[in-house]
Parts: structure tokens; sequence; C-alpha cells
């Protein structure tokens, strides 16, 4: 597959499945979904279980509870993908956001890393506001280096060869683990956003999944 998709969820099911149907319908389809069960009690496995066998391109990797950072680090251990790419598992992505992206890095050989602007959803789906991010490289790059919000988590596409040179999530980190990241792979990429909302970013008052 040219993109892999890696998903960590831990008692997902009330939005895994319109979440991960919004990968599924992408318009570009050359992609497999990697979706990490990180140790669910609830009706996860049996969502997952019952997508995998009506698709292809998803595989599930079934484990005790580890925590996000452990899961991401275990799905990007078994890409393929010469992208990979980030979604939440109450989040939602626009059909056209891949297809977006890979031509924007097709554009930008500098870059290493992209996100995009987000719509902000509530519990119910509900939009409540806008993520605008900064874009354009140099903006982008002054917004890392002040700490400010510069990328949403669940907009990212990465080229897998900047992902590896850097050294890939630290299972140090249970939050924040995407910052370190981009603040790495910022010191050998460019890193980027495009302006348009490809993804619906929900924000819960339950708070986040970070262990």
């Amino acid at each position: 597959p040219c993109v892999s998709v890696v998903v960590a969820v831990h008692n997902g099911q009330r939005y895994l499945e319109a979440s991960l149907a919004s990968i599924l319908r992408q318009s570009f389809g050359d992609f497999e979904l990697i979706v990490v069960d990180d140790g669910s009690t609830d009706r996860t496995l049996e969502i997952l279980s019952r997508l995998s066998d009506a698709d292809s391109r998803i595989q599930v990797i079934r484990q005790e509870r580890r925590g996000q950072t452990a899961s991401l680090i275990r799905a990007m251990r078994v890409a393929r993908g010469a992208y990979l790419a980030r979604q939440d598992a109450d989040d939602l992505s626009r059909p056209e956001r891949f297809e977006r992206q890979l031509h924007y890095f097709d554009a930008h050989p500098s870059v290493g890393a992209l996100g995009c602007a987000a719509e902000i959803i509530d519990d119910d789906g509900r939009a409540i506001g806008v993520v605008p991010m900064r874009h354009g490289i140099a903006r982008v790059r002054q917004g890392l280096m002040t700490l400010k919000a510069t990328m949403v988590h669940s907009s990212m596409m990465m080229r897998r060869a900047a992902y590896e040179a850097v050294g890939g999530y630290r299972e140090a980190f249970c939050v924040s683990q995407d910052i370190d990241l981009w603040l790495r792979m910022a010191q050998r990429y460019d890193v980027d956003n495009v302006p348009e909302r490809l993804v619906q970013w929900r924000v819960r008052r339950s708070g986040v999944y970070t262990s």
C-alpha cells in the first residue's frame, strides 16, 4: 500500500465505526488500515472483527492495555506504506483528505510531515468551532519553536522515511508524544499544514485517551 493508516483505540465503541468509515470512504484507496485494540472491554473488538471481515484493508492487532503511545509504536512497526497517516478513533476525515495530502507531498519533497486545518465537533458530532492551523513552512516552524498549537495529531500524514529517520514516537511520552515527534521532525525536515478543513476533531467532555 502507498499509505498505512494507524489508529489506536481503547473502549471506543461509540465513535469507532463512523471514524473508520470515514477512512474507508477516502477518494484515494491505496492504503492499509492498522487498528490496535488496546485492551478494550466494551464492544470495540466485536466492531473491529466485523469491519475487518468485510474489508481486507483492515488489520486488527489486539493487546493488553499498554497506552496510546505504545499502541502507536506497535502499529508503526508493522506498517508497510511509504506514507504513515494518523487518525484517532473518535475523529473523522473528509473523503478527499489523503488525496489532498499526497498531492501536497508530491509538490513539496522537503516536507516530512503534513497536517491540515480541522473543524471541532462535540460528543454528539455538532460543529462547535474551527482549528484554522498555521500553514506555510516558515509559519509552522515558528509555531513549533514557540510551542503554540501547530498540528492536530489526528490530521497528520508523514513520510515513512522521515518518521524512521528521527526515531518515531517515544514511549516515554505517554502524552504529547505527537509534539515531541514534530519537534524532532522539524530539525531535519520541513513540516506544514494544508489550509483546508479535512478532519473533524472531536473534543470530548470525558477527556482524552492517554494511557
